[in-house]
This record gives C-alpha cells, structure tokens and sequence, in this order.
C-alpha cells in the first residue's frame, strides 16, 4: 500500500490506497487512456489474434524425407524439405536446421532456401538438405529433428521419421 497525504491534513492523518485505487488512478493517465483507446478502436479495427503471443512464432507446415525408405550404403541421397511461414512475412526466418545425428551426420544441420543443393526455388518457404545415411548405422526407424527460428528469437520444433533398411525393396529410394 502506498501512503498519500491528503490537502489540507496534516502527515498524521494518511490516506491508504487499495491496489484497486491505484489502479483508478494509473489508468486515468492520459497515456493509459491512449493505450486503451487504441487497442479497442473500433474505426482500426480490434483482433485478439494480433495480440496472442503464440502467433509470432515460426509456423512449420510440413516434413518430408524423400526417400522415406533409405539403404545405409552411404551413397544414396535422401532431401529433407521443410515448409515453414511466420506470421511476420517469410522474410522474419531466420534459421532452419535439422538433427540427423539418427542417421549417423550431424547434429545442427543448416536447410537452405536459396535454389541451391537440391532445393527447387529460391525464397518459397520450403528448405532443403540433402544428406546420406552412414553405411554404419543399425536399421530401422530413425528420427530427424526440425527447429525453425525467426528474427524474434521465436522457436519452433518438429520432428519426422525416415526408415534405414539394410537392402530396401526395389523403387523404395
């Protein structure tokens, strides 16, 4: 509580301020009045959506490994392609990378999105990365970590799976 001195009183006689009086008083600012005129301006327009935090983080649309089914061999190429968006524009992603430390490589991995190794387009949201699986890995399921950072520090994660076969069906890579 803080201690207000009325006019015309002596310091003896103090006044009290609830939580709530304060309140009463912080918002009769002119600056809060400001603050919250516009954020319920009607004429601008009011839309919970710009105001959930959880919005300025990177969307990742989709994963796709292809070929799902991949031989340890160390030679054959699997692409990695990941769709990504922010609510800010493509422009706000900062960093894409992947974990493919289940396959035997890295484990911070750069996608790219500049129409180069393996990736179709420049700057249409889906990067790319091509890599192999090291011939010394055990089969089966193997999983491959996505995170997505923007220019706010926002992350998000995802995560696909590929299968390592020792001798994969013909037409499965």
């Amino acid at each position: 509580m803080m201690a207000i001195a009325t006019q015309g009183h002596s310091l003896a006689k103090e006044k009290y301020l609830t939580r709530g009086d304060m309140a009463i008083m912080l918002s009769a600012t002119d600056f809060m009045k400001q603050k919250i005129n516009d954020l319920f301006n009607i004429a601008a327009g009011y839309n919970l959506s710009q105001l959930n935090r959880a919005t300025t983080a990177p969307i990742i649309r989709w994963i796709k490994a292809t070929p799902q089914v991949v031989p340890a061999d160390g030679r054959t190429v699997f692409n990695l392609m990941v769709s990504v968006d922010d609510p800010n524009g493509l422009a706000e992603i900062k960093d894409v990378r992947a974990d493919i430390s289940g396959v035997g490589k890295l484990s911070n991995m750069k996608l790219v999105d500049n129409g180069l190794w393996g990736d179709q387009r420049t700057q249409d949201g889906i990067f790319t990365l091509q890599s192999s699986v090291n011939p010394s890995i055990v089969a089966g399921q193997k999983e491959i970590s996505i995170a997505v950072a923007n220019k706010k520090g926002w992350l998000s994660l995802a995560k696909t799976e590929i299968t390592v076969e020792n001798k994969p069906a013909k037409g499965a890579y």
